[in-house]
């Protein structure tokens, strides 16, 4: 199958206190919801895990140092507010020590579609026969380059697992600043973003478009 977005969400790395965001707190300080606005709340059962605050295509969860909007409709649009939700944490709590900003635009695929050739080409090692002919035949491959998106970066990691059956790509748009340079960063318009990502799947990796529609 063609690439398909999987897992698009904005994290915000700092100290965040959860006595402030609680799920009311969310509610109101990031989603600016009006006292008594339905939210999905999601509390796990049998694991120490941050509960999650749901409203319309997003979901916030804090914990263990970071503040995560996840984008569940795995498109530019949705990802955009999410960046906006995670601004406004930024606005509202700007008393919060803060590090880094990434914002993550994923997608997946199988090396039996043959338009994805190209990623399996990105990746082939001339230590990967090495390997084989030592008997020991590869399950997974990782390679990741950092490229300069001043004034961040792009990581961009690709894996290959179960034998070229799972392609997965994930594109990391990461500031590491003051809080104002992380609100910039938040700030920056989506359609930059997409040009970016674009680029890299079309220019870097020679995908067709057809292997990519989703990044029209």
């Amino acid at each position: 199958m063609p690439l398909e977005p999987y897992d698009w969400n904005v994290v915000v790395l700092g100290h965040w206190n959860p006595a402030i965001l609680t799920p009311n707190g969310i509610a109101e300080r990031l989603y600016q919801l009006p006292s008594g606005t339905e939210i999905g709340i999601e509390v796990p059962m049998d694991a120490i895990a941050p509960f999650r605050v749901s409203h319309e295509d997003l979901t916030v969860l804090v914990g263990g140092g970071r503040l995560m909007v996840e984008a569940r409709e795995n498109s530019f649009a949705s990802l955009e507010r999410a960046m906006r939700v995670a601004h406004r944490a930024l606005v509202r709590l700007p008393e919060t020590p803060v590090v880094a900003v990434g914002f993550n635009v994923r997608a997946q695929g199988s090396g039996e579609d043959g338009s994805l050739d190209p990623l399996i080409e990105a990746t082939q090692l001339l230590w990967d026969d090495q390997f084989e002919h030592a008997g020991f035949p590869l399950s997974r491959r990782d390679v990741t380059w950092v490229a300069d998106w001043p004034p961040g970066k792009i990581s961009v990691n690709l894996s290959r697992e179960d034998h070229d059956r799972v392609l997965r790509v994930n594109l990391n748009f990461e500031r590491v600043g003051n809080l104002l340079e992380l609100k910039d960063w938040l700030a920056r318009p989506i359609g930059e973003v997409r040009e970016q990502a674009h680029r890299i799947f079309a220019d870097v990796f020679a995908l067709r478009e057809e292997a990519v529609a989703w990044l029209r």
